[in-house]
């Protein structure tokens, strides 16, 4: 993972302006994934919010389980920050800073979810941990506990992920232009996008690949319920 990337306030505040606009299907996956977690029907749902961001994802599931309970973790200081002042004074919430690099933090050893969930966080985990990452996750889901991943992806195909990219660069200009008033290039959109990989560290995997890591790690069935271009949400259950 870049350390200095979302380290960076400015990486923060720049993703909290443009998420929605330059994330196919965001708010959709967001709002699946709060609908997944109703439809647990748990008394008492447990929530592990990986990589929280800003929130934005314990909040679309506190949308339909207000009385949630939630472990939110995320590598940067600047979202740990935000997130405290958000959710400052719901005690059914913890937040902690942890590197998923290194799997879950010890301060959950003991915890049980539910759901274990994430946004468009998973991607910066270096490829030869996420395996471990998975395991752990599992370890610390109940009985029929559920995994859900909404994240970006690569197209196993070398030609179909480069026409699907350039279609997303096209799509960006365009919410470019209707959404923040701002004329850009296809060629500018591009430097830009492929910039903020090497800067923020982000590294996909094709939704295969996630597939069968997650059944390495031991889940029993893993489903993909929505795709968006490159974005999809993934979900596993144990």
């Amino acid at each position: 993972m870049n350390n200095k990337g979302w380290k960076s306030i400015e990486a923060v505040k720049h993703f909290m302006k443009i998420a929605n606009v330059l994330i196919p299907g965001r708010a959709e996956i967001l709002s699946t994934i709060g609908k997944l977690a109703e439809s647990l029907k748990e008394e008492n749902l447990f929530v592990l919010d990986l990589g929280c961001g800003y929130g934005d994802l314990t909040a679309e599931i506190l949308k339909y389980k207000s009385d949630a309970k939630v472990v939110m973790l995320d590598f940067s200081e600047e979202m740990i920050k935000i997130c405290r002042m958000r959710f400052n004074g719901n005690e059914n919430i913890e937040i902690y800073e942890a590197d998923l690099n290194k799997s879950l933090p010890g301060k959950i050893k003991n915890y049980k979810f539910n759901i274990a969930a994430s946004s468009f966080s998973l991607h910066h985990i270096e490829y030869e941990n996420r395996v471990d990452l998975y395991k752990s996750i599992y370890e610390h889901l109940v009985n029929e506990g559920i995994f859900a991943n909404g994240d970006m992806f690569i197209g196993e195909s070398s030609k179909i992920n480069d026409w699907e990219f350039d279609k997303w660069i096209e799509w960006m200009r365009i919410q470019i232009k209707e959404k923040l008033g701002k004329e850009t290039t296809f060629e500018q959109v591009k430097e830009r996008q492929l910039e903020s990989f090497k800067r923020l560290g982000d590294k996909p995997g094709s939704i295969w690949d996630m597939r069968n890591d997650i059944i390495a790690s031991g889940f029993k069935n893993v489903d993909c319920l929505c795709k968006f271009q490159n974005q999809a949400l993934i979900v596993a259950s144990k």
